[in-house]
Parts: structure tokens; C-alpha cells; sequence
């Protein structure tokens, strides 16, 4: 019987392991939503990498979503947390947040623009004749919120003739000719043929990129991800 019980007491210090890991949130699951423009930025790279040097053997499931998708989840459950771009109005009482980080406000150009010559600055107010390309998302919500507030501080009223989800869809568009687009800086990480991008010179208006998560919630996981968030400052 000596090897059987040998046995078993090495599966009962290997359980007794396992218990102690997931206490910590260093196995288990952990549903992560997020944003495109995160990965252009590098805030959601850096977080992950952060999260797998201290959790190796937690499953990660990461989704592609929208803001608007993501914030129902993650107030139902359904998400753990999210990387989204704020506000988002009427946002349910039980999701809390964290600042990432606040980028620049840039302008995506067809690189036939009189605007995208080499050492012409731009100002947000140069381009109150032009048609814009923006966000799918209402003006009081997400990066479509920092558009509107900096066009409302340039006194002009944006002609948006076309949307898109997705910011390398909207710089296509900018690509074709149809519009110019106002993006966050991290997308001249994205390079598509015929665009220029720089930087508003006039506007101190930002575009955030913020972790959602419920706040009361009973995941270690998730206590494990949140405490990456000190190498991110707000």
C-alpha cells in the first residue's frame, strides 16, 4: 500500500496547490472585451503582458467589441472587465472605471490635401468646410464625445457624411478621398497607403482609453488584472 499512499498524498499537496493558485487568480478564466484602438496604442499590450507574467496559466478570452457592446456586458457579467473609450452615458451603477491613458486629438488626411503638404500645421478650425469621415456612435458618447467637445470649442458643426466602427475603416475612407477624419494620435501606428496624419495644433481636448470592470465582484482573476493596472497610471 506504501505506493499508493505516496500516491495520494502527493495529489492531495498537488490540490492543495492548485487551491492556493486560484485563490490568487493565477489559474482560472478571465473575459477581456476591448477596443481596437487599444492594441494601435499599446496600453492593452502592455497590460496583457503584465497579466501573463503573473498568471501564466489563467485562461484568456479576448473580443473584439465596441463600446457599446462591452459596457452591458460587463455590467451583466457576461465580460469580467473592458478596454473602451469613455463616456458612455447612463452607464449602469454597478460598472466602476479606471483611466489608461489620454491621447491627442489627430487629423487622418488624403494625401492629395492642400492640408498634408509637408510643414503645414493644422488647426481643427482650417477644416470647418471639409466633410468628415467619424465614429458610428453618438455625440455624447466615446471618442464621438472628444470630437464634438473640440469641434464645439472651435465654434464649427462637423459635416459627417460617412461612419464606420472601426478607425482603420474610417482612415480608408480618408484614403479614397472621401473625407478627412479626426482620430486619436495612436493611429498613425496604423500605416495605409495616401493618408497623412498630424496633430491638431488648436485644441487641448483628449481621447481616453479606460478599463471598465463590475465593482463588487468575486474573481481572482480579475483581482489579479486590476493590480497590473499600477504600471499604468491614469
Amino acid at each position: 500500500l506504501l505506493p499508493e499512499a505516496r500516491a495520494v498524498l502527493r495529489q492531495s499537496v498537488r490540490a492543495e496547490k492548485i487551491a492556493m493558485r486560484a485563490g490568487r487568480g493565477v489559474i482560472g478564466e478571465l473575459a477581456l472585451g476591448y477596443i481596437g484602438a487599444a492594441a494601435y496604442n499599446g496600453v492593452l499590450t502592455r497590460l496583457l503582458r503584465q497579466f501573463r507574467e503573473k498568471a501564466p496559466d489563467t485562461q484568456l478570452t479576448l473580443t473584439l467589441m465596441d463600446l457599446d457592446q462591452q459596457i452591458p456586458e460587463v455590467s451583466t457579467g457576461n465580460l469580467d472587465a473592458g478596454v473602451v473609450r469613455l463616456p458612455y452615458p447612463d452607464c449602469p451603477g454597478n460598472v466602476a472605471f479606471h483611466t489608461l491613458c489620454e491621447e491627442r486629438l489627430w487629423v487622418a488626411l488624403p494625401i492629395e490635401h492642400y492640408l498634408a503638404q509637408d510643414g503645414v500645421t493644422v488647426r481643427l478650425s482650417d477644416l470647418k468646410h471639409e466633410q468628415f469621415i467619424a465614429t458610428h456612435l453618438p455625440p455624447s458618447t466615446g471618442f464621438a464625445a472628444s470630437l464634438h467637445n473640440a469641434c464645439a470649442q472651435a465654434s464649427i458643426t462637423p459635416n459627417i457624411v460617412y461612419r464606420s466602427p472601426q478607425f482603420a475603416s474610417i482612415v480608408s475612407l480618408v484614403a479614397a478621398g472621401l473625407g478627412v477624419a479626426i482620430t486619436p494620435a495612436s493611429i498613425q501606428n496604423v500605416s495605409i497607403p495616401d493618408v497623412i496624419y498630424k496633430p491638431l495644433t488648436d485644441t487641448e481636448v483628449t481621447a481616453n482609453i479606460s478599463l471598465v470592470y463590475r465593482e463588487t465582484h468575486e474573481s481572482p482573476a480579475l483581482d489579479l488584472f486590476l493590480s497590473c493596472l499600477d504600471g499604468n497610471p491614469a
